[in-house]
């Protein structure tokens, strides 16, 4: 349905309002539409509008009771609503289906950490302080009380602060591979973020109902990737990890030129440093190589049709990087090359 694409790029594109105005239409027009009442549950909770976003995810449950996912985000909505004791019979249902879940795992731990009271001290009887302890005493700072914290995480705060978050979380794990010694630590590092993002985004293909930003959180991994590949290119310009990081940011960012300009040079770069092996990354020598293949011949798919010759030479580079890694083999990028080149 026209109507339902429109409205998921209009979630994606954060306009959850005008996102709720298209699925309401689809579910009223079909209301067996499992992804369009998915999408209205998620984009209703964007707007902190819980009693509504809990009727469209009870929908989803009714229409796929055999999803645990489902189970997950009502239960979530219902908490956000109020309603605890629903929410915990719904993650009861989950639990029914895969205990070991992990969106069933974070629901537990949210909701131990908001019910679970904060430990109080035994009374202890007061002692009569010693001079020098009078004396630090008097030389302290006054006390500050600090509001409470209940009233304060508001719907119209939650999202902003969850990704302020989830920043500070990034630039964490950044500074701690900047401290890292070693190039390898860091390239590692770098790469590991990017695999990361990878499978944010995969779980977004299969689970794309969730509640939660994960095109934000993948693209502020790639940031993470990307600044330490800079740095390490500051350290070491012929480090072929370093080219192929920046080769997959450009790659997302639609900038088919730049990956393919940066896997050209970590392919080359890697020809100068073959004999230097294990790599102080971690990665083969075989791995970066089949990697480098890879993404530049994604980027001369993003282009559009392929000349015969340029046709051939991906069709080289993909056979060597299948030989290369076999486990990396991706069917999806050789039928693009079989339906764009010919």
């Amino acid at each position: 349905m026209n109507t339902l694409n429109e409205a998921i790029e209009l979630y994606q594109q954060e306009r959850y309002r005008d996102a709720v105005h298209r699925l309401r239409l689809v579910t009223e027009f079909a209301p067996d539409n499992v992804e369009g009442w998915m999408y209205f549950g998620a984009a209703l909770g964007k707007l902190g509008e819980w009693e509504a976003a809990v009727h469209a995810l009870r929908q989803v449950v009714r229409l796929r009771p055999d999803q645990i996912t489902g189970y997950c985000d009502l239960a979530a909505a219902l908490l956000e609503a109020g309603d605890a004791r629903a929410a915990e019979a719904t993650m009861a249902q989950a639990a029914g289906l895969d205990r070991d879940h992990p969106a069933l795992r974070e629901l537990r731990r949210r909701v131990s950490g908001v019910s679970r009271p904060a430990p109080t001290p035994d009374p202890l009887p007061a002692a009569s302080p010693s001079p020098r302890a009078a004396r630090r005493r008097r030389r302290a700072w006054p006390r500050v009380t600090l509001p409470p914290l209940r009233g304060l995480i508001t719907d119209r705060n939650r999202l902003p602060l969850m990704l302020v978050v989830l920043a500070v979380l990034i630039v964490l794990t950044v500074l701690k591979v900047a401290r890292a010694p070693g190039t390898g630590g860091e390239a590692a590092r770098a790469i590991a973020l990017l695999r990361q993002a990878d499978e944010q985004e995969a779980l977004l293909r299969v689970q794309r109902g969730e509640d939660f930003d994960i095109k934000g959180q993948a693209r502020q991994l790639r940031d993470g990737a990307y600044q330490i590949a800079k740095s390490l290119l500051d350290q070491d310009p012929h480090l072929p990890e370093a080219h192929w990081v920046l080769a997959r940011v450009a790659l997302a960012q639609r900038d088919p030129l730049g990956a393919k300009s940066d896997s050209l040079k970590g392919l080359a770069e890697l020809d100068d440093t073959t004999g230097a092996l294990p790599r102080p990354s971690g990665v083969s020598a075989d791995e970066l190589r089949s990697g480098l293949l890879r993404t530049k011949v994604r980027a001369l798919l993003s282009g559009g049709s392929l000349s015969p010759a340029q046709a051939a030479a991906a069709h080289a580079d993909l056979q060597t990087a299948t030989q290369l890694a076999p486990e990396q083999a991706d069917a999806d990028l050789g039928e693009q090359l079989r339906r764009l080149g010919g």
